[in-house]
């Protein structure tokens, strides 16, 4: 179900900064993997369907704030983060561009970095050229069946 290696990586991004982290996710199964991987000393706070808890991230400097896309990618303001890691990649293109601008924000003082954690020779690397080209995946997947 999940590639050890992401998660090894994630580690390494969470155990290489005390800031606040931000990762995006899009499935249930996904948030447990992404849990398995914090610290028990890092605070946590959630923005997902069912619970929008951002008090950690509030508070606490060094807090990571796990996001589903649905209900994170947009009207959030998370700019007291600078480090948003892309844990998989959502197919909707609006939700991608959106995600990216919850740290880059007014009010951000720092540098923003972003991380995307893909397996190599998967369908992630396409699915991420589709969103930096500005488009939907399932429309990708659409066009190359009407080319064939």
């Amino acid at each position: 179900m999940h590639n050890e290696n992401k998660k090894e990586k994630l580690k390494d991004i969470i155990n290489s900064t005390e800031g606040r982290l931000i990762i995006f996710y899009n499935f249930n199964h996904e948030k447990e993997a992404i849990k398995s991987c914090i610290p028990k000393d890092r605070p946590v706070s959630y923005v997902n369907g069912e619970l929008v808890d951002k008090e950690n991230y509030n508070n606490a400097d060094n807090s990571i704030t796990l996001m589903q896309y649905q209900a994170g990618a947009k009207g959030h303001n998370m700019q007291k983060a600078n480090h948003l890691i892309f844990y998989s990649p959502t197919e909707k293109c609006e939700d991608y561009m959106q995600s990216i601008k919850r740290i880059h924000r007014i009010g951000q003082e720092k540098p923003c970095f972003y991380y995307k954690l893909v397996v190599q020779d998967s369908i992630e690397e396409d699915i991420y050229k589709a969103l930096e080209r500005g488009e939907d995946y399932t429309n990708e997947l659409f066009n190359t069946r009407i080319r064939k």
